[in-house]
């Protein structure tokens, strides 16, 4: 018996026991026990003790998941990731190639192709994707094999980065290409996208509205969410799981704030470019060659929202096509909004949208220096807002949009030379009854009020409230106790660690017995908790090979020690 780790093999019988001789001689041992008095369903209580030479270097309390349950869950997932594959195959089918391929040779032939700017957003949010991978580097030295040196495993991460900024970039630029070429061609009423943002542009009633409207948008977003939810899972029995959103590791990171931003503004623009843009000003220019021009919308209006699901169908949700119907009306609402007033309010809602779901871990900490990364991450949140109301202040009135910022005036400087100057006038849509603004914006913040009277903003794991050094301060006070003194060259690794591997006993207790799921957290299943690492850098590879690992939950609770032996 261990008081200290609450085991007492009393309570277990020895159910298999191995031997292995490593080849420097040493014998290492191997005990499983199995609890007794409980099990749940056909899952088992397992206690795994392993005794290197004459050293314990791991206790571990864990649930024995039947192949069954393992069976059933893969085949469940196969369904998930074959609707999600489909969606992918259609995507690059017909948005890719299609949209992609046959839209860049037909406006590079009709000299409509606008390529600097697209570059330009290209290059930022590819750029912003690199950083937030150097933003992760402490949970990249986690997975730091020690056999290798130190400099060659930095430099094959500087590597992979700066391709995947090379490949990102292309695929943004092309995009960003593609849609915006298409979208000034179809939609003459549009104001042209890459001037929205000018002080001149910026600084009209068409722009205001369209930025303010993209906000409003996410409470519709969000309260909608919280209703399908709500009816799915207590009437319908569906599945969905929040593990794909709430994602704490970004908490160990340099800047915590950083990259739910990052990522956030590249799948807003990179989706509502190619699920929104492409496939329906595609369609309105087959319909203006082919006739039949509402029908070509209308179908690919409806494509969009299916692809657009199914593309998102690959997390973990039951029915395997949950996702999909999750994201019809979201995608209807985005893709009328995009054929009524263009890219801008849909970029602005989705980056939002994002933002809210990839920060929910930090908004729902009470860690250290939290507050100012939510300030930061709202203050950023609302820079397109802040640059409208920047250019009002430097034009220093609110106006009509000039009709040389709609698509329909925009014309090849080629054509332009050979023309006489083109008239100007207004092909502005028709505005919104006022009714119409007021019930607009009034279910937008019925929504966010909605949104947040409905959120409880809490988890049903355990709270860390330890900081990075008083975890690696008490890891330190454990090894003194131990007599266990490691100077130079070790080094010091901390990381916040989400749900352990397996993630699968989480799922099963979850879905088996949810009410022993609290009581389960810290014995037998991992909670999130700090991971302090011991490795070395330097010296011979039998040295660099020998770590220590201990993972801390909270204060005076070492939840799990491991010593590994070369």
């Amino acid at each position: 018996a261990n008081p200290q780790w609450g085991i007492y093999l009393d309570d277990y019988t020895l159910v298999e026991s191995t031997q292995k001789t490593q080849t420097s001689e040493r014998i290492d041992h191997t005990f499983t026990y199995q609890r007794r008095d409980r099990k749940i369903g056909e899952g088992l209580y397992l206690l795994e003790v392993v005794v290197s030479g004459d050293k314990t270097t791991q206790v571990w309390p864990f649930i024995k998941i039947p192949e069954a349950f393992t069976r059933r869950y893969e085949h469940m997932r196969s369904t998930n990731n074959t609707i999600s594959s489909t969606a992918s195959l259609l995507m690059m089918l017909l948005y890719m190639i299609g949209g992609c391929g046959f839209g860049l040779y037909f406006l590079t032939k009709k000299r409509w192709l606008l390529w600097k700017t697209p570059l330009t957003w290209g290059l930022c949010i590819a750029g912003a994707l690199m950083l937030a991978s150097f933003n992760q580097l402490p949970m990249w030295w986690m997975y730091y094999n020690t056999a290798l040196s130190l400099n060659g495993f930095f430099m094959q991460l500087c590597l992979t980065f700066f391709i995947s900024f090379l490949t990102q970039t292309l695929f943004i630029t092309v995009c960003a290409m593609t849609a915006e070429s298409l979208t000034r061609r179809a939609f003459g009423s549009h104001p042209q996208l890459w001037k929205a943002w000018g002080t001149s542009t910026a600084s009209s009633f068409s722009i205001l509205g369209r930025t303010l409207g993209g906000y409003l948008l996410v409470g519709f977003d969000m309260a909608f969410v919280i209703l399908f939810y709500f009816v799915s899972t207590r009437f319908f029995g569906w599945w969905t799981p929040s593990e794909v959103l709430f994602n704490p590791n970004i908490l160990a990171t340099y800047a915590p704030w950083f990259s739910p931003l990052a990522l956030s503004l590249n799948a807003a623009f990179l989706e509502e470019c190619l699920f929104r843009a492409i496939p329906l000003a595609g369609a309105a220019l087959l319909g203006d060659r082919f006739g039949n021009k509402k029908r070509w919308i209308a179908a690919a209006f409806i494509i969009q929202a299916i692809v657009f699901g199914a593309a998102h169908a690959n997390y973990a949700t039951q029915p395997a096509y949950a996702r999909l119907i999750e994201l019809i009306i979201p995608s209807f609402v985005w893709g009328w909004t995009y054929l009524q007033f263009g890219l801008l309010p849909t970029i602005i809602c989705h980056f939002a949208y994002d933002v809210i779901w990839f920060s929910l871990p930090i908004f729902v900490s009470v860690a250290p220096y939290t507050l100012m990364y939510k300030a930061i991450i709202i203050l950023l949140t609302m820079v397109p807002l802040g640059i409208v109301i920047y250019a009002r202040i430097k034009k220093g009135s609110w106006h009509n949009l000039e009709v040389t910022d709609l698509n329909s005036v925009w014309q090849p400087a080629a054509v332009v030379e050979q023309t006489e100057e083109p008239t100007l006038t207004t092909h502005e849509a028709a505005p919104l009854g006022t009714k119409t603004l007021a019930l607009i914006g009034s279910l937008g913040i019925c929504g966010i009020v909605a949104w947040f009277a409905a959120t409880p903003f809490t988890h049903d794991g355990v709270t860390i409230t330890l900081t990075r050094n008083e975890a690696i301060e008490q890891a330190q006070t454990f090894l003194q106790q131990n007599n266990i003194v490691l100077d130079q060259p070790w080094q010091t690794l901390p990381r916040m660690c989400a749900i352990a591997k397996p993630p699968i006993q989480h799922k099963f207790i979850w879905q088996e017995e949810k009410a022993l799921y609290p009581a389960l957290l810290g014995t037998y299943l991992q909670p999130a908790l700090w991971n302090i690492r011991y490795a070395q850098f330097e010296g011979d590879v039998v040295s660099r090979a020998e770590e220590y690992q201990l993972s801390i939950a909270s204060t005076n609770d070492i939840f799990r020690y491991r010593h590994i032996i070369p």
